[in-house]
């Protein structure tokens, strides 16, 4: 069984909690599993595999959310700024 922590270097804190498959986290934001394949191959969700599967701290979702959020937010005031 092969164990291996994608974009560790990029966790500021150990992550904690539960943990959940692909299918839940696609699930909890209403996305597709490719879509969280795709994050989690490509760092910006940090996950770790088990075997051949993905898994996912629900502390790395809950920070993923948040930069999400803050990078939209942010977006949003450039473009009213524009205006």
């Amino acid at each position: 069984m092969t164990i291996y922590i994608q974009s560790a270097e990029e966790m500021e804190e150990p992550p904690t909690g539960e943990i959940l498959t692909v299918a839940e986290v696609a699930a909890y934001l209403n996305v597709s599993l490719s879509s969280v394949r795709c994050w989690c191959r490509e760092g910006s969700l940090p996950a770790f595999r088990l075997g051949n599967r993905w898994r996912i701290h629900r502390s790395a979702v809950e920070r993923f959310i948040a930069v999400h959020q803050f990078h939209r937010m942010r977006k949003q005031e450039k473009e009213r700024e524009k205006e």
